[in-house]
């Protein structure tokens, strides 16, 4: 009896404990876990004997959720309205996009590039740019505005 053990996870919603051979315990998930929420859980984790009287000891486990890519990049801003003077020098900055995604690390990595709006539309104008990786618009030539 004094060298069964049964082991147990404090206040824990998302782990449980399962006996696994003898002594041996295996953590395992009992519900959906999601890093945006919590990144990081700290387990504190009892083990005790069968003796009489039982004796106990406490080892926290630290358990840090892996990141997957499962948020799309938000803009900042639901739309975004940009002027240019006519006859502008060319590679004018007019503005700027910004948009963030909740992942972390390369899963949160935004780039910018330009689409149409709809997928039957014409592509956008070659004479706007975007720098992919900061979000700054360009306009690449003189534009007329008669024109």
């Amino acid at each position: 009896a004094n060298g069964k053990i049964s082991c147990a996870i404090e206040d824990q919603l998302s782990f449980s404990l399962r006996l696994a051979y003898k002594n041996y315990y295996e953590l395992v998930t009992v519900s959906m876990l999601d890093r945006e929420e919590m990144a990081q859980y700290i387990l504190p984790v009892t083990a005790a004997d069968a003796g009489s009287p039982p004796l106990t000891t406490t080892q926290t486990f630290t358990v840090d959720i892996s990141d997957v890519n499962d948020n799309a990049p938000v803009f900042n801003q639901t739309s975004y309205t940009m002027y240019v003077r006519e006859n502008n020098v060319p590679t004018a900055l007019i503005g700027a996009v910004n948009a963030s995604d909740a992942d972390v690390g390369p899963n949160a990595k935004v780039t910018y590039s330009l689409a149409p709006a709809q997928p039957t539309e014409q592509p956008p104008c070659s004479c706007i740019s975007v720098n992919s990786e900061n979000g700054h618009v360009f306009v690449l030539r003189p534009l007329d505005y008669e024109q």
